[in-house]
């Protein structure tokens, strides 16, 4: 049987899947449910799949049982593709989101400041005894080794001097708090200036990734401040 430009249209091998043509002719969209103007094809019905395939030469849909043409690959229901799909907007946080945000900036960037108007204890221990007069570390005084958070406020107040690597020495577990403290600041500010729930991205970071590393660091820091207490190089001078 011959199509309408008399070509032959009987030989299987010069016939193509719809979605395989298209994919060669950069043609975008979908083959609606018949390809024959809304109207189920007989032959689909009775073969239970669809009979319809595509000349290669014509780029006509034609069925391979009864030698139907149905309409154009170019005429088949067309969609934007998705390279040129513009990504829909995040949705901005409500009034109460963005307040909550505000707070949690605005409370970190003040313990940052009051790191910063700390001077950091020479010995790398006891700054906030000596600054904000808490009470010394109980489980130093009876054990005569430092507890896990052991300079963790001497870490903060070199930090928010701009010395990282005191910061690291004397704690390396307080930089790292120090510079998450500093990351929720921004964070939160920006989220209550602009309403974008950048926070989202954290979504991105499985908390396997996260959690056991942090708790992994947080135990060699603790190891590392016994080390340097008990050999007497603790301490960052001024």
């Amino acid at each position: 049987m011959d199509d309408a430009k008399g070509i032959p249209i009987s030989r299987r091998d010069n016939f193509e899947e719809p979605q395989e043509w298209m994919r060669r002719n950069a043609v975008s969209g979908r083959r609606s449910e018949d390809n024959n103007h809304g109207h189920r094809h007989p032959c689909d019905a009775s073969s239970g799949s669809p009979s319809f395939r595509v000349a290669v030469h014509t780029g006509r849909c034609v069925c391979l049982l009864c030698g139907q043409l149905a309409p154009r690959v170019g005429q088949l229901t067309q969609s934007v593709p998705n390279i040129y799909a513009v990504p829909p907007l995040a949705e901005k946080l409500a009034p109460g989101g963005r307040l909550f945000a505000g707070l949690v900036g605005v409370g970190c960037l003040a313990v940052l400041v009051l790191a910063a108007s700390l001077t950091p204890s020479p010995t790398g221990m006891g700054t906030h005894a000596r600054g904000l007069g808490l009470p010394d570390c109980a489980f130093l005084q009876n054990t005569h080794l430092p507890c896990p958070s052991c300079g963790m406020t001497t870490s903060f107040a070199w930090f928010a001097r701009g010395n990282l690597v005191a910061s690291a020495y004397v704690q390396p577990m307080g930089m790292i708090l120090a510079l998450m403290t500093a990351a929720a600041a921004w964070g939160g500010l920006y989220i209550a200036i602009t309403g974008r729930p950048v926070h989202r991205l954290l979504r991105l970071l499985p908390s396997r990734y996260t959690l056991i590393p942090l708790l992994l660091v947080g135990v060699l820091a603790w190891g590392w401040k016994i080390f340097i207490h008990l050999n007497g190089i603790d301490g960052w001078p001024h």
